[in-house]
């Protein structure tokens, strides 16, 4: 029973993010999965910073509290959109006609998200790191119905909140603490990430081909473990989720320069860097990016909506400094070591070549690199850009400091730019067979004119 009120939970909490886009007008063209997949990235970081501030400002965490000025503004939207809504034609959703091989690839989708979904709920928390941090802490908030430095200083983590923060959300309305049903707030992550990807994906190519794609992406093994939760680093596919949200919406800030896609995009950023620490350093390179086209164009007054992630992340730290909170991150001493640079290497290329996490995934990721002119494609360029320079720290990281190791945590690190590099794939594949109709006739023959076509 808790399970299906938390499904409702995440819906309401999705709706308050998609009634923010849509009264802004943030995503003016965009479809409506696209939007509603958004909506719940964009949800989850309004209600942690709901509760963020009321506890800084001493409002009780009751329900009416919180579900009152979100229904309102819900219900202000409805008011203001009145006239558009009466021009909506209502009718009854038809079916479109699938070929046998999109009935194959939606159906395995399904079973696929079912298993992901069942594997949630098949039992609590069992890892440490979700244990021990991320979810001790909704725990703690949830019953001291605030936020404390004594209670952040005794789990001794200075990880950002908002993860933390939505299973304290969802225990408030649930009231009491449910360590299984609350894992649905992995899969939410992993379906709506499933359903952004074919929204994006979907713009470019064929409805087969985004559906094998997307099949491809949910049904690798660290995505299914990471939704499903049997990982240890619950935060880990929120920053794939928020990364990949916030690189897809700066591609299309760079094709088409409107402001208020470029506000979302910042906003997700910020969110990102309020998710896990390590969403710092890609907000910071989607930042230089986004300045250097700023500039390049001449858009100066575009420059105030990086305010958009830099007064939450400037905020949260500045509470940091004057909480005097315990700062732990990067959490090992620095002590560089040349004689460690193979063994990071080494260590990151055995886990890009294992086929039971990724399939050929990484195999494949690096292999496009050398079919893309970037000259002429400035989308691979920056998704490129993303996802080489995140390895690069990742490995310097490894390197650098004493205590990390690739066995330890670049399974999960690989998380954070893995959707990128799948879209990345999608994309070279696609332009370079739609380019050299002949080569698919030989080498792949009917099936995969059936998907290109």
């Amino acid at each position: 029973m808790n399970a299906i009120f938390v499904c409702f939970i995440l819906i309401f909490i999705t709706v308050i993010g998609y009634s923010v886009i849509a009264c802004f007008n943030l995503l003016e063209k965009e479809s409506f999965l696209a939007k509603i997949s958004l909506g719940y990235g964009l949800g989850v970081g309004l209600v942690a910073l709901q509760l963020f501030f009321y506890s800084r400002f001493f409002i009780p965490w009751q329900t009416d509290s919180l579900l009152i000025p979100w229904l309102l503004f819900i219900l202000i939207i409805l008011l203001i959109k009145r006239n558009e809504i009466k021009k909506i034609h209502f009718v009854k959703p038809g079916f479109p006609k699938l070929k046998t091989l999109e009935k194959i690839l939606l159906l395995a989708i399904l079973i696929t998200i079912s298993y992901t979904i069942f594997e949630a709920l098949l039992r609590p928390v069992s890892t440490w790191d979700a244990w021990a941090t991320w979810l001790l802490r909704s725990k703690v908030f949830f019953i001291d119905q605030g936020i404390h430095v004594s209670s952040l200083n005794y789990v001794l983590s200075n990880y950002p909140l908002v993860y933390s923060l939505l299973g304290t959300y969802i225990y408030i309305f649930l009231g009491h603490v449910d360590d299984t049903a609350v894992l649905l707030t992995s899969t939410a992550y992993y379906l709506f990430l499933g359903l952004l990807f074919f929204a994006f994906l979907r713009k470019k190519c064929n409805f087969t081909y985004s559906l094998l794609f997307t099949f491809l992406l949910l049904s690798t093994q660290n995505f299914i473990r990471h939704g499903g939760r049997i990982e240890t680093g619950l935060a880990d596919l929120p920053v794939g989720y928020y990364t990949f949200s916030s690189l897809l919406l700066f591609i299309d800030y760079i094709k088409k320069p409107k402001i208020r896609i470029f506000i979302l995009c910042n906003i997700f950023l910020g969110i990102l860097t309020l998710v896990k620490s390590e969403g710092i350093f890609i907000t910071l390179t989607v930042s230089l990016l986004a300045l250097y086209f700023i500039f390049k164009n001449k858009l100066f007054n575009h420059l105030f909506v990086f305010l958009f992630w830099l007064l939450p992340f400037g905020d949260w730290t500045l509470y940091q400094h004057i909480s005097h909170m315990k700062l732990d991150y990067p959490g090992h001493e620095f002590a560089p070591a040349l004689q460690k640079v193979p063994y990071a290497i080494v260590g990151t290329i055995k886990e890009l070549v294992t086929i039971k996490s990724w399939n050929l995934l990484w195999i494949s990721y690096f292999l496009s690199l050398f079919f893309v002119k970037y000259s002429k494609n400035k989308e691979l360029l920056v998704i490129n850009t993303i996802c080489l320079s995140q390895l690069f720290i990742y490995v310097s990281i490894y390197i650098f400091y004493k205590g990390y190791s690739p066995e330890s945590s670049i399974e999960r690190l690989l998380i954070h730019i893995a959707p990128l590099a799948f879209y990345a794939v999608a994309i070279v594949v696609w332009d370079f067979y739609a380019s050299k109709k002949s080569l698919k006739s030989v080498f792949f023959g009917n099936f995969l004119n059936r998907i290109l076509s």
